[in-house]
């Protein structure tokens, strides 16, 4: 394996038995295969491209009709960001295989493009197809030859709710599809709602109106569950008057109008305790985890006892281009992931104005998915929450007031270190934002007193600021006035 920088590629050569079977695989795709796999990945700037190529024999025992099987398959992932213009995510799969009897291809892709609208809104389209072709050397009427066609062109608008609240969308598709000699387009409007997470559960609920061809309702409810491995159960119940199914991006229509779905995408063990999850069958994928929290005691380290996590913190991953916000824990975690480097960025623009990263180097972060490994990132934070505002007066013994215009107010931490500072106006005010919790001295810069001459006043030429902990609700202290005397003017 070739692990460089920003860059990861990987050689395998593989065999599975006839007989080799694990729980909740699909033994059917997974067994009987002899062969190599060639995997790659790498990341630059905001993209990042992954794919892989693999060649292997199938049925080599000739178990079934047809003789040894060829298989050729590859697949490609590649997401960019275009500064200021949108991102685009583009995916495809694609396999070959050949027998003795016949040639089998299918294939799968989607081009993605995404933008997010003010803050409040995510808009996205793009087109997706899955292509299925069996084609027999001497067809029969067990043995026939099979096409399928599905294309679907879409847009879609995703409007989070504020507070995580879940997440409100609609958008409208152009469906038209082909299979085994049966033909339908339609176009659908669609509608859903996708509850909040509680305790990793999730609920979506969603309702269609076919429009145009062959028209009718479609809906749906879905529960999940995100095992501890980060993989994903689902229960799905769906009702569509023209309904379908794919099996290897073979669509395949049927007139069942109502459907229930399993889909276990994991694997467990059973333990002395109970039934535990291990995590997906294969063993190129990773699990990643980010926790967000206000590093208290400004170490860079995420302290349980002392730290506060932050929810609603918007993170951006190169896998997906699309903004995702902690849950009440500070915590986001992904699906399982191909290995390789990813990209992990603070959305800046829709970082509540009350939090900032510790430093600027948490704001952009690079991170490599290990094979069967949970990669964890810490996302240190500082709360904003504190201002201070006043006015600035110098005077002399017959109080007459100097002109300030320019003078600096500088704000101290409880060490004597200046944190920060505002230029006064001509009529002496000055404002300071973006403090962090904790107890400060506010004074006119040293350098000014010094040059002046000036005389402080006790209780008026310095004032103690405290800010408390608490990142959700500003904190406006106003009124800070300070004074300082002078000689006659």
């Amino acid at each position: 394996m070739l692990k460089p920088r920003n860059a990861q590629a990987k050689l395998e050569g593989f065999h599975t038995s006839p007989d080799f079977y694990i729980a909740a695989a699909d033994s059917t795709s997974k067994n009987d295969r002899t062969g190599g796999r060639a995997s790659g990945s790498l990341a630059f700037n905001s993209t990042n491209v992954s794919g892989g190529y693999q060649k292997y024999y199938s049925n080599m025992n000739h178990r079934y009709e047809g003789g040894t099987i060829k298989f050729d398959e590859y697949n490609i992932n590649a997401a960019t960001k275009v500064p200021k213009v949108a991102n685009v995510r583009y995916s495809r799969f694609q396999r070959r295989g050949s027998n003795d009897l016949g040639r089998n291809k299918n294939y799968f892709h989607e081009l993605n493009v995404s933008r997010d609208i003010n803050k409040w809104a995510r808009i996205q389209a793009g087109r997706r197809e899955s292509v299925y072709d069996t084609r027999y050397d001497n067809p029969t009427s067990l043995n026939r030859n099979y096409e399928s066609k599905y294309a679907d062109t879409y847009i879609k608008l995703d409007v989070p709710i504020p507070k995580n609240k879940g997440k409100f969308s609609m958008g409208h598709d152009f469906v038209d599809y082909e299979s085994g000699g049966y033909k339908n387009d339609y176009n659908m409007f669609k509608f859903g709602y996708t509850f909040p997470t509680w305790k990793k559960f999730t609920l979506g609920l969603g309702w269609g109106f076919r429009y145009c061809g062959q028209g009718g309702h479609d809906m749906n409810v879905n529960v999940g569950y995100r095992a501890k491995s980060g993989q994903m159960v689902n229960v799905g119940y769906q009702y569509s008057k023209n309904g379908g199914y794919f099996i290897d991006n073979m669509f395949t229509p049927t007139t069942n109008r109502h459907s229930v779905n399993f889909i276990f995408n994991d694997a467990y063990q059973i333990f002395q305790h109970g039934l535990k999850s291990i995590g997906d069958e294969k063993d190129d994928k990773g699990i990643f985890e980010v926790v967000a929290f206000i590093d208290r005691n400004n170490n860079g380290k995420y302290d349980k006892k002392i730290d506060l996590p932050v929810k609603d913190v918007p993170i951006v991953t190169s896998w997906s281009t699309e903004t995702e916000y902690t849950n009440k824990s500070g915590r986001i975690s992904s699906s399982a992931l191909p290995s390789g480097v990813y990209t992990i960025s603070l959305d800046m623009n829709s970082l509540p104005i009350t939090v900032a990263p510790l430093s600027n180097e948490f704001i952009s972060k690079q991170i490599k998915i290990e094979n069967g490994l949970t990669t964890k990132l810490e996302l240190p934070l500082v709360s904003t929450v504190g201002s201070v505002s006043g006015v600035l007066k110098i005077s002399d013994e017959f109080e007459r007031n100097l002109r300030i215009t320019d003078f600096i107010v500088v704000i101290l931490d409880e060490k004597g270190n200046e944190v920060n500072y505002s230029t006064v106006t001509q009529s002496g005010e000055f404002y300071i934002s973006g403090l962090a919790p904790g107890k400060y001295t506010l004074k006119l810069d040293e350098r000014f007193i010094q040059a002046y001459g000036l005389e402080q006043l006790e209780g008026f030429s310095q004032r103690t600021i405290y800010i408390p902990y608490d990142y959700l609700n500003p904190t406006d202290v106003t009124e800070q006035n300070l004074e300082y005397k002078t000689l006659s003017l």
